[in-house]
This record gives structure tokens, C-alpha cells and sequence, in this order.
């Protein structure tokens, strides 16, 4: 599964091992079965069937007071929740992992051939705590990951830490981290020969690079990831991120009716109930990618408006504040170019006002210089 993704040949040794298992097996061997079986259904996005196995192993580690069973318990019970509909149930379970960090050594698990849970723990609950509107507690995490990774020495640890960390800096907007991270990543991924990660890797260097301004040779690796990911018989769960990163490179790079496809499609799995936290961040893409195109093509402000409101609208449910920023962003700029400032205070404010760091960054400079513009006196210290 490491370096080929889920075949068939993954699927008919899990099921053996499953066979073995149910004829009798000592609880290690119990542990080591349901987390095999765990990671196949979260690779292939089947949640309700991972979180089932993430309560069981939980249990175990609590019956047992072991802290492996209960790191990997609180991960896979905690990226169920935060990937589904619940950000804060699942920090909580994240959070609890890493407090259980110290009681395990400070080597990788020799018989684990997938990333350490641990490095997973803290780029998982990095992107959660971006969703939640703290990125700079995200970043945190992140390099926390990466540290991590470098001190285990744990080839597929470091890929599986180097891509996550990137996406999470790509959505932060900070394209030069993104860029190394990237870098790094594919190299490492060449050595090992770990082809999933060099495709994803691909499409995260080749969006990075549109960003920069290098959008031919960026859209040309972003093709070639996309091309080999779906020769492979990769992992489900990833495949949305990188139509999401595809798309959005398709629009930054002048071709808003290419991006549109792949957004449609992102949209239309995670729409299917795996991952709708991010779902928000779809519908703003869409709304920008609307926006691109001239008014006799379907696009135009009024195309875009319904989409950054449906983010914001579905990312309140969520307390995905990030997200609300950003769609209110967009909304504030549409309505303050009607000639409405006081309709782009009142969506923008109160959401701007609800943040408690993270001001630096690029998405809330966005809204404080938009703030500025509608609303007198505005002073980032006078918030609330």
C-alpha cells in the first residue's frame, strides 16, 4: 500500500490477515489487525467503517493502558470527526494524542510500514486548527510534524509530513515554505520510490509555482501529478486535495473553465459526505473561478455571489472561521463594488472581529485592508 496504493493485491493480504485473525488472536495481533483495516477504509474515504474501528481500538488501548493503541485510538477517531462535521470533537481527540506523546519513545514503530501516528497527530490537527481560524497555532503544529519526521528517520513519516505541511502552508499563502516543502518532498520521494507521494507532491509544487508566477512549468507538474495518481491505484481520500490544487491553479494561471471541472468534480465526492469541512473552501474556489469568466460564459459577480454565500453560510454551521473569513472576504469586496460598504462591514466584521491571532497572514490582511476601506476608523486593536 506504500508504494503502490490500494490494489488488489493490498486487498486480498488484509483480507487474509483478517481471516487469521478471527480464528484467534492475542490482543497485539488484535491491534495490529483493526489499525491494517482502519488505514485501508480511511485510504479508500469509507469514514463511518474507520471510525467503527477507531472506537475499538480506543477501547483496547483503554482496557490495555497502552499508548500506542490509544495514540492511534484518538487520531483515527479524531480525523473522522474533524473530517466530517466536527472541527472541535475532533481537536479534542487530537490533543489528547499528543498528550500522550511523552510516554512513547522517541523512535518510529520499526513494524510500521506507514507514516508514525504521531507526525499524522500533528498535521492533521494543524489543518483542523487552520479550518478554525488559529493559523498560526497551525503552523506551529506543522513544524512540529516536520521536526518530529527529521528525528525519526522514517522515509514515509518525512513524505507523508513534507506533503501535509505543505498544503497547509499553500493554504496559508505562504509560497516560498510551500515551495521547499515541496521540493523536499519529491526528492525524498524519488529516493524511496514512494509514487503516490511524488504525484502528490507534483501537483502541490506545480500549484505553488502558478502562485509564484511560473504558470506554464507549474501547470505542467501539476498535469503530471494529476496523470500519475491516476494511473496508480492510489488512495481516495487524497484524490479531492488534489483536484482542489489543480483547480486552483488552472484559475490563477488564466484558464477558469479548466479549473471549473476540477472543482465540479472535487465537489461532487466530498459533496457525497467524506470531508465536507473543506467543502467551504470548494465553494469559494468555485465562486473565484466564476468570477474569472466574462457574464456571457456563466461567469461574472453575480454567478460568483451565491457560492462564497454558501461557504459561509455552510462554514458557520462548522465553526470553520477560516473559511467564513475568506467568503466574506470575497462577498465584502462584491457588495463594496455595488456601492454597499455597510453590507461588506456587516458580513466581514463580525467574523474579523471573532479572531484572536494569526494577523500577519495574508488572508487577514486581506479583510483588515477591506475593513479599512468600509468602515472609518477601522483599527485592527478596536476589534469587537
Amino acid at each position: 500500500m506504500t508504494t503502490k496504493g490500494v490494489t488488489p493485491e493490498v486487498e486480498a493480504a488484509f483480507a487474509s490477515v483478517l481471516d487469521l485473525f478471527e480464528q484467534g488472536a492475542d490482543v497485539r495481533q488484535q491491534y495490529s489487525v483493526l489499525r491494517g483495516m482502519a488505514s485501508l477504509y480511511l485510504f479508500r474515504a469509507q469514514l463511518d467503517e474507520t471510525a467503527r474501528l477507531a472506537r475499538e481500538i480506543l477501547a483496547l488501548g483503554d482496557a490495555e493502558r497502552d499508548p500506542d493503541m490509544l495514540i492511534d485510538g484518538h487520531l483515527l477517531v479524531g480525523a473522522t470527526k474533524s473530517t466530517v462535521d466536527d472541527l472541535e470533537g475532533g481537536l479534542d481527540h487530537f490533543d489528547q494524542a499528543i498528550a500522550l506523546f511523552p510516554a512513547r519513545p522517541g523512535t518510529a514503530q520499526t513494524v510500521r510500514v506507514g507514516n508514525d501516528p504521531r507526525v499524522s497527530t500533528l498535521t492533521t490537527s494543524a489543518i483542523t486548527l487552520w479550518l478554525m481560524g488559529f493559523p498560526d497555532l497551525a503552523a506551529d503544529r506543522a513544524n512540529a510534524a516536520l521536526a518530529l519526521a527529521t528525528r525519526l528517520d522514517h522515509p514515509f513519516t518525512s513524505a507523508y509530513a513534507l506533503f501535509h505541511a505543505g498544503l497547509l502552508r499553500f493554504w496559508r499563502r505562504d509560497p516560498d515554505i510551500a515551495l521547499d516543502l515541496a521540493i523536499r518532498l519529491l526528492e525524498l520521494s524519488d529516493e524511496h520510490g514512494f509514487r503516490i507521494w511524488t504525484a502528490a507532491g507534483g501537483c502541490l509544487l506545480g500549484a505553488v509555482q502558478v502562485e509564484l508566477g511560473r504558470s506554464a512549468e507549474g501547470l505542467a507538474n501539476v498535469r503530471s501529478g494529476v496523470d500519475l495518481y491516476q494511473e496508480l491505484r492510489s488512495p481516495p481520500i487524497f484524490w479531492p486535495f488534489l483536484l482542489f490544487l489543480d483547480a486552483g491553479a488552472s484559475g490563477r494561471a488564466g484558464r477558469p473553465a479548466d479549473g471549473l471541472r476540477a472543482v465540479d468534480a472535487a465537489i461532487e465526492i466530498l459533496g457525497a459526505g467524506s470531508g465536507t469541512t473543506v467543502l467551504p473552501e470548494l465553494h469559494i474556489l468555485k465562486g473565484d473561478l466564476l468570477g474569472a469568466l466574462p457574464p456571457d460564459e456563466g461567469g461574472g459577480a453575480s454567478s460568483a455571489e451565491p457560492w462564497y454565500r454558501l461557504a459561509f453560510d455552510r462554514a458557520g454551521e462548522l465553526n470553520a472561521r477560516m473559511s467564513m473569513l475568506r467568503a466574506a472576504t470575497r462577498s465584502g469586496r462584491l457588495r463594496l463594488a455595488d456601492g454597499e460598504p455597510e453590507a461588506a462591514a456587516a458580513i466581514l466584521g463580525p467574523v474579523y472581529a471573532s479572531f484572536t491571532e494569526g494577523f500577519a497572514t495574508a488572508d487577514l490582511r486581506d479583510a483588515e485592508a477591506l475593513l479599512a476601506t468600509v468602515v472609518p476608523g477601522h483599527d485592527r486593536d478596536e476589534r469587537g
